[in-house]
């Protein structure tokens, strides 16, 4: 408890603290770089993050203990929080890319990909479907489940050659630069959302909301 105390005493040295939560591959692609230009931005503080799926991430955020939700939006996905009580800013852009290791099989051609799925629930799940619904996706057979919904794991599972996987381009960028996985799909865009609890209205999470509309990525706007 004492350590405790001293922390929050810390923090509010520091400014204050914000909360987060978001997306596990939002938290290795996106949340790093666009949070340290929000903090130079929105002045001294501290923060904490919990990487979560999407709907624990809804559930928590309704429930009061975070400041603020970042994730993946796409208007066939709906998100259940009331706009009144949760504002949302689009803060950058990123897209959901199929990708396979280089020298796949021809057999893969005729038969179909054998596809490395996420489970059921997951946000990404629901966005590979709507990929696999558009024109010029491939053939696919699911082949792989990973109930971890771990968009990283299953970038290694893609590397090694088990199959094809939708993933965020964020994620995929150097591997598809070097050569490591090549785009055998069309990309499905999304946009990267800030969601906020606006019952949380402390000054620290007023400014950094103001510096998240004024700035963020450059092109981030209400809707």
């Amino acid at each position: 408890h004492a350590r405790r105390a001293e922390f929050r005493d810390h923090a509010r040295a520091r400014g204050g603290e914000i909360s987060f939560l978001s997306l596990h591959s939002l938290t290795v692609t996106f949340l790093p770089g666009w949070l340290m230009r929000l903090k130079a931005a929105a002045g001294q503080m501290t923060s904490r993050v919990k990487p979560e799926n999407f709907d624990r991430c809804i559930d928590a955020l309704s429930e009061g203990g975070y400041d603020f939700f970042l994730t993946y939006a796409h208007p066939a996905v709906n998100i259940p929080l009331d706009p009144a009580g949760y504002p949302h800013l689009v803060v950058g852009h990123d897209s959901l890319v199929a990708v396979a290791r280089p020298g796949w099989p021809q057999e893969w051609r005729t038969d179909g990909m054998p596809m490395l799925q996420y489970s059921r629930g997951s946000f990404l799940n629901k966005m590979a479907h709507i990929a696999l619904a558009q024109p010029g996706a491939p053939r696919v057979y699911v082949a792989h489940t990973d109930e971890s919904s771990m968009a990283e794991a299953m970038k290694s599972m893609a590397v090694a050659g088990h199959g094809v996987v939708w993933l965020p381009r964020l994620l995929v960028g150097d591997e598809i630069a070097s050569g490591r996985l090549e785009v055998v799909a069309p990309e499905l865009p999304m946009q990267i959302r800030l969601y906020r609890n606006a019952a949380r209205g402390r000054g620290i999470t007023g400014r950094v909301w103001q510096a998240a509309r004024d700035g963020g990525e450059g092109y981030a706007k209400p809707e």
